[in-house]
């Protein structure tokens, strides 16, 4: 057999060849690095601006409970103190009536008056307790606020628009006005009939 001698020029242009084949085989392949997408700007605006919302309506519905819960407990307590006003009313009624009994049981048996004054006088601690309490009426000047006249007449012993007559008494419930008091008031006398006027004619 013959060997085919080489020629140098050949050798080393098959080995140029080879060579950039060897290295693109032993090169590693490159890949794309994995990267985590970054959250949008706008996404992450919104998010913040759902949350705020959020807690600004919670806010809300908790300030609209608490006002809520206040209007509710007030209109209770308002409720309970026109029912306690009337259950006041009634019993002032009652006095009234242990009152006028005294005034015309002068001359009925002292144990039976005794008795009588007796409740009157419970009744009106009973109201005391509750914070009722009698309206300054007799000798006072008439007072439109707690007083309501019954008639007027002339008494030159007290001073004009002062009570001198109650015919029935008034109360404070709480420090405001339960009842008004019934009472007559004195007014001016009338001149004498035929009194010269002003202008000197009769």
């Amino acid at each position: 057999m013959t060997d085919i001698p080489i020629q140098p020029e050949a050798a080393a242009n098959a080995a140029e060849t080879a060579q950039p084949l060897d290295a693109a085989a032993s090169a590693p392949e490159e890949r794309p690095a994995e990267r985590t997408a970054p959250a949008e700007p706008d996404a992450l605006t919104r998010l913040q601006e759902e949350l705020a919302a959020s807690e600004a309506r919670t806010l809300r519905a908790l300030a609209d409970f608490d006002n809520f819960r206040r209007r509710t407990a007030a209109s209770a307590e308002e409720a309970a103190r026109e029912q306690k006003k009337a259950l006041l009313l009634e019993l002032l009624d009652v006095q009234d009536n242990f009152t006028r009994a005294l005034e015309h049981g002068s001359g009925a048996d002292d144990e039976f008056v005794a008795g009588i004054r007796a409740i009157r006088q419970q009744l009106e601690g009973l109201l005391a307790r509750h914070q009722v309490e009698r309206v300054a009426a007799f000798g006072q000047p008439f007072d439109p606020r707690v007083h309501d006249v019954l008639d007027a007449r002339p008494d030159p012993a007290v001073p004009v628009d002062t009570v001198d007559r109650v015919y029935k008494d008034g109360y404070l419930f709480c420090g405001k006005l339960l009842r008004p008091a019934l009472v007559g008031v004195a007014q001016a006398a009338e001149p004498p009939a035929g009194e010269e006027n002003d202008d000197g004619s009769e």
